[in-house]
């Protein structure tokens, strides 16, 4: 996925009133399809939201972000205010996935007609850069949470410190329905809720999804007994079966 900064700069829209019309530039630059195939050799998925189809906390009615449109794209950039300044991608350089999608990303914003650079760095060079609000777009990446108030009540939310130190993203109503969530517990209208939540964030843009990362497993199923793939990809003791799991021989 790709995090843009709201905290100040370019795509902050306390700094730049075109920032929106920027994001939705870089939006319709980005060819997701592109990244599914070259980075992630057409495993997996592309993302709409945060959660895939193989979670049951898929939620079913997304408006969807922003399709790849680079005419569109060079077409906003160019009667956004700020469209002609330079703009920082940074991508952890522990993460293959990541710091190739951001070459990509940086090679199509490129052909949008966006002064754009990239820097690839270690994580304490990122971690800093991040909270300093020293970069534009962030090529990143987020572990899988169990139950969405993992992600959405951290990365979403606008009191989190998470989101705070890093988006900087504003949102009453999605506040409010995130908050709600907390307290529902019917499953199926709590789902519906976050789908809300995602349909405000794909207008808004304070990030963009771009792709299911897909982790495999391997193992001896001559001696790996009794353990089930979890669905958040790897090997895990939670919603999974490694509490029942054992190696013979």
């Amino acid at each position: 996925m790709m995090f843009f900064n709201l905290k100040n700069g370019l795509l902050s829209d306390k700094d730049n009133p075109d920032a929106h019309l920027l994001r939705q530039a870089i939006a319709h630059a980005i060819d997701r399809e592109g990244i599914h195939q070259a980075v992630f050799n057409g495993i997996g998925s592309i993302a709409n939201g945060f959660y895939s189809a193989a979670s049951p906390w898929n939620p079913k009615d997304i408006e969807p972000s922003s399709k790849f449109d680079p005419d569109k794209a060079k077409a906003l950039r160019k009667k956004a205010k700020g469209g002609d300044e330079r703009l920082t991608i940074i991508a952890n350089d522990t993460f293959p996935y990541m710091h190739q999608s951001g070459e990509f990303v940086h090679a199509m914003l490129k052909d949008a007609g966006f002064n754009v650079v990239l820097e690839i760095l270690p994580s304490p060079v990122m971690l800093d850069k991040q909270t300093k609000g020293d970069f534009n777009i962030d090529s990143t990446a987020n572990s899988y949470r169990l139950d969405p108030d993992g992600w959405y009540g951290r990365n979403i939310l606008s009191s989190a410190p998470e989101n705070r130190r890093r988006i900087g993203y504003k949102n009453e109503k999605a506040d409010q329905i995130i908050l709600a969530a907390r307290q529902e517990r019917d499953r199926a209208k709590r789902r519906q809720m976050y789908a809300d939540v995602e349909t405000l964030v794909n207008k808004d843009l304070p990030m963009l999804y771009t792709h299911y990362v897909p982790l495999l497993m391997a193992g001896n199923r001559a001696r790996v007994k009794g353990y089930e793939p979890s669905f958040s990809g790897p090997w895990s003791y939670m919603g999974a079966g490694m509490r029942r799991t054992w190696i013979e021989g």
